[in-house]
């Protein structure tokens, strides 16, 4: 996937488990480099474990950037299936979905502070110096060499038509987004993303280039660090429509994947990124 100086790293799945005592000196350099972090790395040393459009932009190719998908060992899930237990409950199906015309019925509702609904977030320490782990009531990823981007997804859920849609708080470094109609653990997918300074994209991987669908600026997209951002996709078809905080941002048309994992994820492009997770849901079209 594109990042912002569209460099030509190789897509390179870095999931690699490491002995205890390297994860130990691994947090220890994290600790030297991200002060505010260290409630991150701590934790898991202890437990070891619509307004005006925007006028699209001209469609690039790039060479996809190193990217990290989770996959821990204990959940191995190469092209996961809907779970039956999954579905939408009449309960649920009582929640309209919030971006009309589109309706559907409410199929995932999770808070995101911690796994106990069953739809198996990724949790892990990953050899790229990236973590995935729910801390004080939040899904947080943190990624703390530049230069790399760490997705961590739902495992036990697959969506096809659907509108997701989860609060975003990005605390340290600049970028993060979320992925959808993600297929197996490298794609491939789309990701929206949105930054600190208003900007927006979407981009289109294909398993072995990223094209960026479109990218721009936009008023409804909050600006700065510990800003929570409602983020929103809804996907029917090859019709695409993005979300920030309520406000439409642009609607596309894109034939990539038909329908894959949901993620979210932080993207340390220049410098160490942490970004928390909210109140995921996702509505069946």
């Amino acid at each position: 996937m594109p990042r912002d100086d569209h460099s030509s790293l190789p897509d390179k799945d870095d999931r690699v488990r490491l002995p205890v005592h390297i994860i130990i000196l691994m947090v220890a350099v994290i600790l030297l480099f991200v002060g505010g972090g260290a409630g991150l790395a701590y934790f898991l040393i202890a437990n070891h474990t619509t307004p005006p459009q925007i006028t699209p932009s001209p469609q690039v190719q790039v060479t996809a950037s190193a990217t990290t998908h989770a996959n821990p060992t204990a959940h191995p899930s190469p092209t996961p299936h809907p779970s039956p237990a999954l579905q939408a409950s009449p309960t649920n199906s009582a929640v309209p979905n919030p971006y009309p015309p589109h309706t559907g019925s409410l199929a995932l509702n999770d808070s995101l502070k911690d796994n106990s609904k069953g739809y198996r977030w990724d949790t892990g320490l990953f050899a790229n110096g990236g973590i995935c782990s729910f801390i004080g009531g939040s899904y947080h990823i943190g990624v703390f060499l530049p230069g790399h981007r760490l997705a961590c997804n739902a495992e036990a859920v697959t969506f096809g038509n659907l509108t997701y849609e989860v609060q975003m708080t990005i605390l340290k470094g600049d970028r993060g987004g979320v992925f959808f109609r993600k297929i197996g653990t490298k794609g491939p997918y789309y990701y929206y993303s949105i930054k600190i300074d208003g900007s927006y994209e979407l981009d289109s991987f294909n398993g072995k280039t990223s094209n960026v669908l479109q990218r721009g600026t936009s008023p409804a997209v909050k600006r700065g660090l510990n800003q929570p951002n409602l983020l929103a996709v809804v996907a029917q078809g090859s019709n695409i429509d993005l979300y920030a905080n309520g406000q439409s941002i642009v609607h596309i048309t894109a034939s990539n994947t038909s329908s894959g994992l949901i993620g979210v994820a932080a993207d340390a492009t220049n410098q160490p990124a942490e970004v928390a997770f909210n109140n995921a849901r996702v509505w069946m079209l």
